[in-house]
């Protein structure tokens, strides 16, 4: 919560909403948001979902055209974006976390009500691929005229007018996998940070998009498998769905 890129906002005076799920998080988050008596809500615990967060917004009387939004939840992340922009919000600035799964490759956790997300050391595909995030971006919100800026753990798109009006030059990345390639593949902490991007060199690496889905099929398999605990009831694992496709 202290090294989010959102706080230095709340600390400038911008208003805004922070939801988290852990409720072990709760002291921190709102001892970090408030330390300046910014204008932000709280909301924890609350758990976001496709179908609660446009609502949310709406409670929070949230403009269409609000400035910034930045989604990190670990899972289902490009559920609730699409269910945002469904409702017609255009945020000036979208910030997601893409991660590891390099271009082509389109993946995404699909939500779920049961949903339980495995630990996070041998999870190494989740939330959406810098491919999927981008085609669902122009996809849904297309009259946006959304541009891609940066590509690294998390990726970075500004709505077309905002960049008309910048008084700045702003760089817009010529293609995913150049994008990816300077942002993610060349971030200096890539492997010393995170143990799950370890495990993924090889899903760049590879010559051809064919290896690359069957690593990460395969990958996906032994994450429903090996790593969620039977419902003590039932017997079964939680509800795993996931898209995967080039």
């Amino acid at each position: 919560a202290t090294s989010d890129p959102v706080v230095g906002l709340y600390h400038a005076g911008w208003t805004g909403i922070a939801v988290e799920l852990e409720a072990r998080f709760c002291p921190v988050l709102a001892s970090v948001v408030h330390k300046q008596h910014t204008n932000v809500g709280v909301m924890c615990p609350v758990k976001a979902t496709p179908e609660n967060t446009p609502r949310m917004l709406h409670d929070h009387n949230v403009a269409k055209d609000f400035a910034y939004l930045k989604i990190d939840i670990d899972s289902y992340d490009c559920d609730v974006l699409q269910a945002i922009l469904a409702d017609g919000f255009r945020p000036a600035v979208i910030q997601m976390e893409t991660g590891a799964i390099p271009p082509p490759i389109k993946f995404n956790v699909q939500y779920t009500p049961e949903y339980a997300r495995p630990h996070a050391q041998i999870y190494q595909a989740f939330g959406c691929s810098l491919s999927y995030t981008n085609d669902l971006i122009a996809r849904v919100a297309h009259d946006g005229g959304y541009k891609l800026i940066q590509a690294g753990l998390d990726s970075i798109w500004i709505r077309g007018d905002v960049i008309a009006r910048s008084p700045v030059h702003v760089w817009v990345q010529p293609d995913e996998t150049t994008a990816f390639v300077n942002g993610f593949w060349r971030w200096p902490w890539r492997r010393e940070l995170h143990i799950w991007e370890i495990g993924t060199e090889h899903w760049f690496q590879f010559q051809s998009d064919i290896p690359r889905l069957a690593a990460v099929q395969e990958h996906m398999r032994c994450v429903q498998d090996c790593f969620h605990e039977a419902d003590p009831g039932t017997g079964r694992a939680p509800s795993f769905l996931y898209t995967l496709s080039r």
